[in-house]
């Protein structure tokens, strides 16, 4: 019970086995209180769930896949809105096991990818083309596509469009 006039403290505990996604993710928590006018309350709960690496042992972490990006940013310069910007993104794994994709999500509807596979065995390299529509944009432009990895030292990654809309 909260006196009128006081601040409380709210413990929210969160089992990200049961989400089972990775990455930055945003939970809408609700709750109901006595106030007459507005009952319910919200607020929006931010987190990043990744694998903690500090549990690996010397050989696992020998034995790692090992993540690269052969660029961070593709810089579009100044197009029309309405058009589409292309890029291909090379992923790489230079470690001693299996790399997996564990999730891929963007910053903004407006980017798009194709569906790619979700392991790259030691040494491969996959490519992975991602477009912007521009149909719904205007103005500098600063969009992120993610990549969740289980490179334990390097779990997620950005590739960057960059560039104005007019």
């Amino acid at each position: 019970m909260l006196e009128p006039g006081r601040e409380g403290l709210l413990r929210v505990r969160y089992d990200t086995q049961k989400r089972k996604e990775w990455g930055l993710l945003f939970e809408d928590i609700r709750f109901m209180t006595n106030d007459s006018a507005n009952p319910e309350k919200s607020f929006t709960l931010s987190l990043s769930i990744l694998e903690d690496p500090a549990s690996l042992t010397e050989e696992q972490r020998q034995l790692a896949p090992v993540v690269s990006l052969d660029k961070g940013t593709h810089s579009f310069g100044s197009i029309m809105h309405g058009d589409t910007v292309l890029a291909v993104v090379t992923l790489r794994n230079s470690g001693k096991s299996p790399l997996v994709i564990r999730r891929i999500f963007s910053s903004c509807d407006c980017i798009r990818f194709d569906k790619v596979s979700e392991e790259i065995m030691p040494g491969n390299a996959l490519k992975i083309n991602v477009m912007m529509f521009t149909d719904e944009l205007l103005g500098p432009q600063h969009k992120v596509l993610n990549i969740v990895t289980n490179d334990p030292f390097n779990q997620l990654i950005r590739f960057s469009f960059m560039g104005f809309v007019r």
